[in-house]
């Protein structure tokens, strides 16, 4: 059977305009010129927000970094949000990160610490990278000028050490069903990368684009504050933009990119290739240096690609939102609810279809340790393939036409004329706020000096509720107005689940000897009988916590510290039970009571269970089941009833 593996590429500050496959052909990337002939190459791609850690954290968790509160540098994920990583490894699928993470907060290095799910033999951000390193190359490996100065190597740089391991996990694990993440600092600066390559590029001027004379004044006040010693100085005659180191950096990237290109493709099932960069950096257009609260294509517009699911060029807008969901999707893996795009396979599958409307951008602050790059700077976006709106939330907000205006020169946002545009646009900005509870919204959004608002509105606005739709590794959220589990996320206040109120439940229990046919009859049921939701069960997290624990059945103390944990989730499996009308369980809570009093003594142990467990079993016996139903059917018969349409059950359901 073929084998389903993906291989994440990512790259840190690499532009469109450097890479060849973009247009530039006084760059040197052969390896990703390749990828992007051999694939297709997605020509408005975007990310959600143009600085390292929020754009990764939409990549890495499928929601927008509003969302998943890692919507500035310096601040680690929420406890409830899940990496695809962990998700992905839930599945079956074995998970591997190898480079810079940039999602555990504080530290631009990192922690040196995998993350649940992933493979921790090929765990390597940048603090294991510099933990295997002398105090003084850490010094010079942080130095642009080591480039020469001590004729930098390319084993003394992370991209190299990266690429080396993620070979390593291809030849190792062909066999398998994987996800590996290869994600470089390169090209971010320092720019660090072997002589040769910067002095590809030593004699070579990046031309002078009009926006670089851009005088800012129909833009935002806090671009020209930006802009600083830096404005118009593309406009003095002495003005020459030669940042070879840059350069240099890029295709050594591409360089180390090929390595692992190469591994890849010595098998006859080659693995699905995805490559991306976070963002880019604005190299002086505006006026602006580096990235920070602007949504200008230089620093938002990213390179995308894709090698194993079509050739060609794709000009319809897509966003890193997109990429979590296509990643399941083509696993095969169920999309999570909680992912707030949508899967770009979609439109590979059915040319019709259209991925996205719109794509969306945000900006929060750039770093929550100073109060560098203008500190905060609330703002957020919308694309729809032509138009760019840009709603500043403190100064004034933008519009362009980028089929007419690529360089983003003119603002149209008080211009007559595109009154229709201007609301469309505004619209699809709000609406995305609201329907990600972006924790940001508020009056002032809507009430726009283009748009003001002539009716009296509340501060409660759309009267969105507090609730929302659950995420699967959380317990149900309970309504508000009933204090009950919910059945789903309702829109507005007040608007409780009064149906689940009177609802009567009905839960039971499949039992039987081991090889008897439970489950594949309740396989069956899941697929065929909607009405029914099966509960399996769930015992991954308690597993790993008895072997953090070290804890030991054989020893008293610790046979009674693992049976509380596996009673505390029969109850909390049998509370999710009851949002369901009827429900039928693999694993019953008698069958852990009777497990938990009488495995001591099949080994012999004549143990007092029963009272230092009290209060736990008497929270599972108040989770028995209405029905426990006693069943018997070996396979080979259940099948053949399954092919007459004569379930086990039929009487029942």
């Amino acid at each position: 059977m073929k084998k389903k593996q993906i291989i994440f590429i990512m790259t840190d500050t690499q532009r469109t305009d450097m890479l060849g496959c973009y247009g530039n052909s006084a760059m040197v990337t052969p390896n990703l010129d390749r990828l992007a002939a051999e694939g297709i190459r997605y020509d408005k791609a975007y990310t959600t927000q143009p600085v390292c850690q929020p754009a990764r954290s939409a990549i890495f968790t499928g929601s927008y970094p509003h969302s998943c509160a890692g919507w500035s540098n310096c601040m680690g994920l929420s406890d409830n949000v899940q990496s695809i990583g962990q998700r992905l490894s839930d599945a079956g699928i074995h998970t591997a990160y190898v480079g810079k993470w940039h999602l555990d907060g504080g530290d631009y290095f990192g922690l040196g610490r995998c993350p649940k799910g992933w493979d921790e033999d090929y765990w390597y951000d940048m603090k294991c990278f510099l933990d295997e390193l002398t105090p003084e190359e850490r010094y010079r490996i942080r130095q642009i000028e080591s480039i020469e100065k001590y004729n930098m190597t390319e084993d003394m740089t992370y991209g190299h050490r990266c690429a080396d391991r993620a070979v390593d996990f291809i030849e190792k694990h062909k066999d398998e069903d994987y996800f590996l993440v290869m994600s470089l600092d390169e090209p971010h600066g320092p720019h660090i990368c072997p002589k040769k390559y910067v002095d590809l590029y030593k004699d070579y001027e990046i031309p002078v684009k009009e926006n670089m004379k851009d005088t800012l004044e129909d833009k935002p006040e806090h671009h020209r504050i930006w802009a600083g010693d830096e404005y118009l100085k593309a406009c003095c005659e002495d003005f020459k933009l030669s940042p070879k180191e840059f350069l240099g950096c890029n295709t050594f990237a591409d360089y180390e990119i090929g390595r692992v290109l190469d591994a890849a493709a010595q098998y006859e099932e080659e693995p699905i290739i995805i490559y991306t960069s976070d963002h880019g950096d604005m190299m002086y257009g505006h006026s602006l240096t580096g990235k920070g609260p602007a949504l200008y294509e230089e620093i938002t517009h990213i390179p995308l690609m894709i090698k194993g699911f079509g050739k060609g060029v794709d000009k319809n807008p897509v966003s890193h939102i997109n990429l979590a969901p296509t990643i399941f999707d083509m696993f095969g893996v169920p999309i999570p609810k909680m992912f707030e795009g949508r899967s770009i396979f979609e439109e590979v599958k059915n040319p019709e279809v259209r991925c996205n409307d719109y794509v969306f951008m945000e900006f929060g602050r750039y770093e929550v340790d100073h109060d560098g790059f203008g500190g905060y700077q609330p703002l957020r976006g919308a694309f729809d393939g032509r138009y760019k709106m840009v709603i500043n939330l403190m100064t004034s907000d933008e519009l362009y036409d980028l089929q007419e205006d690529p360089q983003e020169m003119k603002n149209l946002i008080n211009e007559p004329g595109y009154d229709e545009i201007r609301k469309r646009l505004h619209e699809a900005i709000l609406d995305n706020m609201y329907n990600t509870r972006d924790p940001f919204r508020g009056y002032y959004w809507e009430d726009r000096p283009w748009h003001h608002i002539t009716e009296y509105k509340t501060w409660d606005s759309r009267l969105m509720t507090r609730q929302r739709e659950n995420e699967e590794y959380e317990p149900r959220q309970l309504d508000y107005g009933t204090g009950l589990p919910m059945t789903s996320a309702v829109r507005k206040k007040g608007q409780s689940d009064a149906k689940f109120a009177g609802k009567k439940r009905m839960i039971l229990s499949l039992q039987g000897c081991m090889g008897v046919g439970k489950t594949t009859a309740l396989q069956y049921i899941e697929k065929n009988v909607p009405d029914v939701h099966i509960s399996w069960e769930e015992n991954r997290h308690v597993i790993e916590e008895v072997k953090r624990r070290a804890l030991q059945k054989t020893k008293y103390e610790d046979y009674l510290e693992i049976q509380k944990l596996w009673l505390a989730n029969e109850v909390k499996r049998y509370e999710k039970a009851q949002l369901w009308e009827c429900t039928m369980m693999d694993f019953g809570a008698e069958e852990i009571e009777f497990y938990t009093l009488n495995y001591p003594k099949t080994i012999g142990l004549d143990w007092n269970v029963e009272n230092p467990l009290k209060k736990e079993l008497d929270a599972v016996r108040a989770c028995m089941p209405q029905r426990i139903l006693f069943f018997r059917c070996l396979r080979g018969n259940f099948k053949k009833a399954e092919r007459n349409g004569q379930y086990p059950f039929k009487g029942i359901l």
